[in-house]
C-alpha cells in the first residue's frame, strides 16, 4: 500500500470513528453553543427553535474564559522553566536565570500574538468536546501563528501509546484558492485547466511518523491529497515539533474525541430545556387565556377579537365569552428548573458564593471554596498541563530554533533536565489545605 492510499485509509477510519459520537457532540452544540456551523452535516447552520433555556450557554462562555485565565493568566507569568533533576550544572544560579528569561521571552511571542483570541475560541469547543490549536510560523509583525481548527471539522485519530497522533480535517477550496493555502502544492494537470472557481475538495492531515523513525525520536509530517494525488508534503523533527495542540476535558483510552462540561451535562440540559419549554407554555396560557362560549349561533369564535375596548356582541341570556380558570402552581416546576440550573453550572465549575444580600463570607470561607472547586478541577487541570501547557512551550522553543531567536541546541525540556513549573492561580489554590 502506497503512502496516499495508507493516508486515505487511516483518514477513513478517523472520520468513521468521529461519526460514531458525532450525534452527542451535535446535541451539545445544539444547547450550549448554537447557531455553531457543522460541516458533517447537511443542515450547516443549527436553528434554535428548540433552545429555550441558556443557562448553558451562558455557561460555557464563563467556563472557557475562566480556564484560559486558569491555564495562561494574561496578568500574571503563567509558567517558568527550572533546572531539572537531572541536570548537573556549575553554575545554578546563572542556568535558572537564563531559563527564567527564556520563559520571559515565550511568554512574550505569545502574549503579543493573536494567542488568547484563538485559545478562547478553542476552549468553547474544549467546554463540548476537544479543543484543536495550529501552532505556525509567523511573519515579522507575529513571529508565531496559532489557528484554532474547529472540533465540527477535525478528524482525529490516536497512537499506540493513546495521544493523539493524527488531525485531518477535509477542505472544499477553489482552484485559485490552492496556492494561497499551500504555496509548495503541486497543482495536478486534472485540474489547472479548469475555471478558477471550481471548487474540489482536499484533505489535509498532520500525522506522527512512526516507521522507520528511532526511538526517542520525533517526526511529523503534513500532507494534502486530492484522491490519488498528493499535492503537498513537509516533514519536521524534533521535540515540539508537532504543528498542532489538541487538548480534552476528560478521555477514555482509546477515544479518539474527549468529554467537556457540556456533554457530561447533557442530560440535565436536556430536561432544564423542557422544564423551561413548559413553564413558557403555561405563561402563554396564563397571559393570552383560554376562553370557552356558548353556541348560539350569534357568537362567532373565529372572528372574535380578544383586546382592550373591543366589544364582543352575544345571544341575549347567553354567557358569552367566559375565561377558564387555569390550576395554579407552578412552583415545583421553578423550583426544579433552579435545581437544574444550579447543577449545569457546577458541571461547568461555576462557583457560586452566595446572594450579595446576606453577610458576606469570611476569607477563609472563600478561600475554602476556591479550594474545593479547585480539587475538584484537579483531574482536568492536569491534561490541560500535559496536553496544553507543556506542548505550547515545546512548540515555540522549536519554533524559536528555527528562526534562531534561540540557541539550535537546548536541553530537553522533559521535566528531567528542564522541568516547566505552572505559576497560575489555580496551581497554588490546588497546594492550599484548608
Amino acid at each position: 500500500m502506497d503512502d496516499v492510499a495508507r493516508f486515505h485509509a487511516r483518514f477513513e477510519r478517523a472520520e468513521s470513528a468521529r461519526r460514531e459520537v458525532a450525534q452527542d457532540i451535535d446535541d451539545a452544540y445544539e444547547f450550549a453553543l448554537p447557531l455553531r456551523q457543522r460541516t458533517y452535516t447537511k443542515q450547516r447552520r443549527a436553528m434554535v427553535d428548540r433552545l429555550f433555556d441558556g443557562t448553558a450557554v451562558d455557561a460555557l462562555q464563563e467556563f472557557a474564559s475562566r480556564t484560559l485565565n486558569d491555564i495562561w493568566p494574561i496578568e500574571q507569568k503563567p509558567f517558568d522553566l527550572a533546572v531539572g533533576p537531572a541536570a548537573r550544572v556549575s553554575d545554578a544560579d546563572g542556568t535558572q536565570r537564563a531559563l527564567s528569561e527564556m520563559a520571559d521571552a515565550i511568554v512574550s511571542v505569545v502574549n503579543n500574538s493573536r494567542f488568547r483570541t484563538v485559545a478562547f475560541e478553542a476552549f468553547q469547543d474544549y467546554g463540548i468536546s476537544t479543543g484543536y490549536i495550529l501552532v505556525e510560523p509567523g511573519a515579522a509583525d507575529e513571529p508565531v501563528r496559532f489557528r484554532c481548527v474547529p472540533s465540527t471539522e477535525a478528524i482525529p485519530d490516536v497512537g499506540p501509546f493513546g495521544g493523539t497522533e493524527f488531525l485531518g480535517r477535509e477542505i472544499e477550496c477553489r482552484v485559485v484558492d490552492i496556492p494561497v493555502l499551500y504555496p509548495r502544492a503541486k497543482v495536478p494537470a486534472s485540474i489547472s485547466g479548469k475555471d478558477k472557481d471550481h471548487k474540489i475538495k482536499l484533505r489535509e492531515a498532520y500525522e506522527r511518523k512512526r516507521e522507520g523513525v528511532p526511538p526517542g525520536e520525533e517526526v511529523w509530517c503534513f500532507r494534502v491529497c486530492l484522491g490519488n494525488e498528493m499535492l503537498d508534503y513537509e516533514e519536521w523533527t524534533g521535540e515540539g515539533s508537532c504543528p498542532f495542540i489538541a487538548f480534552s476535558y476528560s478521555r477514555v483510552a482509546g477515544e479518539t474525541m474527549g468529554r467537556g462540561p457540556a456533554m457530561m451535562a447533557l442530560p440535565d440540559i436536556r430536561t432544564a430545556n423542557a422544564l423551561k419549554q413548559m413553564i413558557l407554555e403555561h405563561a402563554d396560557l396564563v397571559l393570552g387565556g383560554v376562553w370557552m362560549a356558548d353556541d348560539d349561533g350569534v357568537l362567532n369564535p373565529d372572528t372574535a377579537i380578544i383586546e382592550p375596548g373591543a366589544i364582543v356582541p352575544r345571544a341575549p341570556g347567553s354567557k358569552g365569552l367566559e375565561p377558564v380558570k387555569l390550576p395554579a402552581g407552578l412552583d415545583f416546576g421553578y423550583v426544579e428548573l433552579e435545581r437544574l440550573q444550579a447543577q449545569i453550572r457546577r458541571f461547568f465549575h461555576i462557583t457560586d458564593l452566595g446572594p450579595t444580600d446576606k453577610t458576606p463570607m469570611s476569607a477563609t470561607e472563600v478561600m475554602a471554596r476556591e479550594a474545593q472547586s479547585a480539587k475538584r478541577l484537579a483531574g482536568a487541570y492536569g491534561n490541560l498541563l500535559q496536553d496544553f501547557l507543556f506542548p505550547l512551550v515545546r512548540r515555540i522553543v522549536w519554533l524559536s530554533k528555527q528562526s534562531g531567536a534561540v540557541q539550535r541546541w537546548q536541553p530537553r525540556i522533559d521535566g528531567q533536565m528542564i522541568a516547566i513549573k505552572p505559576l497560575a492561580a489555580l496551581e497554588r489554590a490546588l497546594a492550599q489545605d484548608i
